[in-house]
């Protein structure tokens, strides 16, 4: 429509909002800062820029412990040109910074060993302002006084996991020393934008895989597919057979903790399950993750056997749909 410049869905986001409005008060430099236009179906917002990384060059180092986030993350960094180094916890990342200089750490809250809060305290100890990388959390499902602590340890920026990646770009935008805004990323938006191969459809020739309603809406395929880029088929296809191969390592470790009812056991597993599982988009699996996960750190173990008969009720649903997905693409 001519009448209209630009649209957002609601819910309403407020960085979508931002943006939006600033792209409308700077008209006057349309290359810069072409129409957005936010699809709230395919989760893909905007196309990126592939040369990102020559307009704003940063060594980024990536501090993740899960495999299938690692991969997720690298992938949405090179999709705008940059690659990264991988620490898997915060001593890794340390020994890292004694090789090398790094502009950007990405770098995860929980991790074994060392977190990233306190790697995070000990890098501002020993450089100084001038000389330590940007610090960015990535939280899983953060609250507002969370966000605070984070960046109240020594943080420069966070966003929340599951990490979509124009709020990746955006960060990694507000890394420049010149501030350049998180629009000058993009290069506009085709009407069709590949809407068509985000669809995900079952093939109606095999009815003995027929999946019913539940399995069907396990998981949402296209959050995925936002992240590592819809054209990315084999990278999909390996990322869910390592998050199936890593989900029965997840269950056989999450009952033994239920069984011994130890709690620090308990929330470390389900925190891992429920990032893996909201990355590849089974929402409902991360969900029932996440109360088991507040059921532990309350304190609360009388509830723990119905929650994990409901975690595994729903990853067999996960686990099928996954199971049929693979098989359709092969």
């Amino acid at each position: 429509d001519d009448m209209v410049s630009a649209y957002i869905p609601k819910p309403i986001r407020p960085a979508q909002l931002h943006n939006v409005l600033l792209e409308l008060l700077v008209q006057e430099t349309p290359e810069n800062f072409p129409t957005q236009i936010f699809n709230n179906n395919t989760h893909q917002l905007f196309e990126l820029d592939e040369r990102m990384a020559e307009r704003l060059p940063l060594r980024i180092l990536l501090a993740e412990d899960n495999i299938v986030n690692q991969k997720v993350a690298l992938s949405m960094l090179a999709r705008v040109g940059y690659r990264a180094d991988v620490a898997a916890n915060g001593l890794e990342v340390l020994s890292a910074l004694n090789g090398m200089t790094y502009d950007v750490i990405l770098m995860d809250i929980q991790m074994p060993e060392m977190s990233g809060v306190e790697a995070t305290q000990i890098i501002r100890e020993r450089y100084d302002e001038a000389s330590r990388p940007r610090i960015i959390a990535m939280t899983a499902n953060a609250l507002s006084g969370d966000r605070k602590r984070f960046l109240d340890a020594g943080m420069d920026d966070y966003v929340p996991k599951p990490v979509r990646v124009e709020e990746l770009v955006e960060a990694l935008w507000r890394s420049s020393p010149g501030g350049i805004p998180a629009d000058a990323l993009l290069n506009g938006l085709s009407q069709d934008n590949g809407r068509n191969e985000m669809l995900f459809h079952f093939d109606e020739e095999e009815p003995e895989e027929h999946l019913d309603a539940a399995c069907e809406k396990s998981v949402d395929l296209d959050v995925l597919r936002s992240m590592v880029g819809a054209n990315q088929s084999e990278l999909i296809r390996e990322l869910v057979n390592i998050y199936l191969d890593d989900a029965h390592t997840n269950l056989i470790a999450l009952e033994a903790a239920a069984d011994a009812r130890n709690l620090k056991a308990l929330m470390a597993s389900c925190h891992e399950f429920k990032g893996a599982s909201a990355n590849v988009g089974a929402t409902e699996l991360a969900r029932r993750c996440r109360v088991l996960e507040y059921n532990a750190k309350e304190g609360r173990l009388d509830d723990v056997p119905v929650l994990f008969a409901a975690i595994k009720d729903e990853f067999s649903r996960v686990e099928r749909f996954f199971r049929h997905f693979l098989r359709q693409e092969s």
